[in-house]
């Protein structure tokens, strides 16, 4: 399943922000879905969605792999939309990342990958889609 239309929730682990600025590196967790290479990411603020970047890799024990599912831990390097995002400014290291999903995408999701999404993956979907004001 292409990286764009998975959903993802993630959390920032504690005093894991390695790099600050372009590129933003820093230990997450997913907390639900999957984050694979090439997830554009956002967060959901008051004032509106921030979009961050995609993530560029993924490293796990000085390892690069593919994709992380719920509950792992790894070092993600996200290259910035804007080359002035940085951590601590525009977003913080306690607030929730999501994939940064698209009424094209989860229609795509629905049509090509039913079946692989899991009720769970469905329900992280519908999340995002209500937090990203998707109609």
């Amino acid at each position: 399943i292409n990286a764009e239309y998975m959903g993802v929730e993630l959390r920032i682990v504690p005093n894991c922000v390695f790099r600050a600025k372009d590129p933003i590196l820093v230990g997450v967790e997913v907390m639900g879905g999957v984050l694979k290479l090439g997830t554009p990411l956002c967060v959901a603020q008051s004032g509106g969605i921030f979009h961050i970047g995609k993530v560029a890799s993924i490293q796990k024990e000085h390892r690069e792999i593919p994709e992380l599912k719920k509950g792992d831990q790894a070092a993600v390097k996200i290259a910035v939309k804007e080359s002035t995002t940085t951590v601590g400014r525009h977003f913080l290291d306690t607030d929730l990342l999501y994939s940064e999903l698209t009424r094209e995408s989860i229609d795509a999701l629905k049509a090509g990958f039913r079946k692989e999404v899991d009720t769970d993956g469905w329900k992280l979907v519908v999340r995002i889609k209500k937090l990203l004001d998707i109609s």
